[in-house]
């Protein structure tokens, strides 16, 4: 399902079905990445099925603009830089409801903040 061509790398799914039965699924790839190594442009997106899930249309970005994975804390026991488990989706009617978490921009006093949104097919 996800949209991207090419090999980005997917991740940290999370999925809802809406009253409609129509369902959606958000996740991070990777896809703006570019050959800096001194950054990980990141984004969060949103992509529906009415079909049960046998083709997907509609992807959306939710981020309004990549962010840098690179700045976000270090985990040990993620093996590297960790948003958190702070993300999922949910509907009110044929709404989703998608909350993510994002860097701040190497902000190291408040390296990550939750983030809330809307999204329709």
């Amino acid at each position: 399902m996800n949209q991207t061509t090419g090999s980005a790398p997917a991740f940290t799914p999370a999925v809802a079905v809406a009253g409609d039965g129509t369902v959606a699924v958000t996740y991070y790839d990777f896809r703006n990445n570019t050959s800096d190594p001194n950054t990980l442009p990141t984004d969060y997106w949103i992509v529906y099925s009415t079909d049960h899930g046998a083709t997907w249309s509609g992807e959306q970005r939710i981020t309004s603009g990549s962010f840098d994975m690179d700045t976000a804390p270090v985990a040990p026991a993620a093996r590297g830089h960790f948003l958190g488990e702070y993300e999922g989706l949910t509907h009110s009617g044929n709404t989703f409801l998608p909350f993510f978490a994002r860097t701040n921009s190497g902000n190291t006093a408040n390296p990550t903040d939750i983030f809330f949104t809307t999204a329709t097919p």
